[in-house]
């Protein structure tokens, strides 16, 4: 079994179970009861909230405004073209048997936990039959706002290369750090050279940008500043949570759980789980929704365990849900690491963050 666990590993069982034959007293824990959480605010007083803003901030909230569509919850939103609003988000067209075109989407993120925007604009080739298969497609593309240039390069799928036949371009570089370029752009198109003519596959008269953009911060800056989601002190600077899925993101609760095991942070439960999270998770708008509650949750669930001296509940965590995890993932499998984290985050949800 010591082979199989790894020394660290081993002995954090041996702790466990040894930690779980003993009195709840003798753990120091037998006073503590499920509503020693400190209450900031008289919950009897009657609250008059902004417009705009939830009462419940579990609440998600979609709003249109001009060209828009706004989702927001806890301390994100997310914003994209409204239905209906874009002229075009898809060219396609017949060659022969074969199908060529492509598509096209813009997609905003805001961060209260950074005060920041970030987002991407990403095309897609379409191709079909055994051209894309065996010769590969390549497609000359531009993005032009009002006219003028803003990006340009290929768009390939197919051959030899094995090429994804996408492009996902950051809309910071494109728009400016803060999207204000963004709010002076009347039309926005992408053009992409199919079969030697240029054709419009993407293209959006975008209206109220700057309201959109204030609106992506209401609901956030709400949550994480008034009502203090995340359980930041007052004054103190707001930590990076990361709206991106990258391998440095911190994982919180994995990270937490392999610390109190004695594991490295390059360890093979935290690698297995963070490609999980960026190649599966974050590949569907579903999983990053995931992601996104995880990453508003998590804190609020780790203070919530350190306030209530219940740490140590990591350590079964540990090996009922994150290794399972990590084991599952790395052997390719999707939904049952996933469903097994969904219930990891539902219980510690109900004890820890209840309604």
């Amino acid at each position: 079994m010591v082979h199989v666990l790894g020394r660290r590993r081993f002995l954090a069982f041996l702790g466990m179970m040894s930690a779980a034959v003993l009195p709840s007293a003798a753990r120091g824990q037998g006073a503590i009861s499920n509503d020693t959480l400190p209450v900031e605010v008289d919950p009897t007083a009657p609250v008059v909230l902004p417009e705009g803003i939830p009462a419940d901030p579990d609440e998600i909230v979609s709003v249109d405004i001009g060209s828009w569509r706004v989702i927001s919850s806890y301390n994100n939103s997310r914003a994209s073209i409204a239905d209906g609003k874009a002229t075009t988000t898809q060219f396609a067209m017949q060659v022969g048997d074969e199908e060529r075109g492509g598509t096209a989407s813009l997609e905003l993120a805001y961060w209260s936990t950074r005060g920041a925007y970030e987002g991407t604009m990403t095309v897609t080739v379409i191709a079909s039959g055994a051209v894309a298969a065996v010769g590969g497609v390549s497609s000359p593309t531009r993005i032009i706002a009002d006219g003028e240039v803003v990006d340009s390069f290929v768009v390939s799928r197919g051959g030899s290369g094995d090429d994804a036949g996408q492009q996902v371009r950051d809309a910071l570089m494109l728009f400016g750090d803060d999207l204000s370029k963004l709010v002076t752009i009347g039309t926005l198109q992408v053009v992409m050279e199919i079969e030697g003519e240029d054709h419009v596959v993407f293209e959006v008269a975008l209206e109220e940008t700057a309201a959109m953009l204030e609106q992506m911060r209401l609901i956030p800056d709400y949550n994480y500043n008034i009502r203090r989601i995340g359980n930041v002190p007052v004054g103190a600077p707001p930590p990076d949570f990361g709206g991106s899925t990258t391998t440095e993101t911190n994982c919180f609760l994995t990270t937490a759980c392999c610390e109190l095991v004695g594991l490295p942070d390059d360890c093979f439960e935290l690698r297995a789980l963070r490609r999980f999270r960026d190649d599966v998770l974050a590949a569907t708008p579903g999983g990053r929704a995931d992601i996104a509650l995880y990453y508003e949750r998590a804190p609020r669930i780790l203070s919530a365990m350190a306030q209530r001296g219940e740490t140590q509940r990591l350590l079964p965590l540990y090996f009922s849900h994150i290794l399972p995890s990590a084991v599952l993932a790395r052997l390719g499998l999707k939904r049952l690491p996933d469903r097994l984290y969904r219930n990891l985050m539902a219980r510690l949800t109900r004890r820890y963050l209840p309604v």
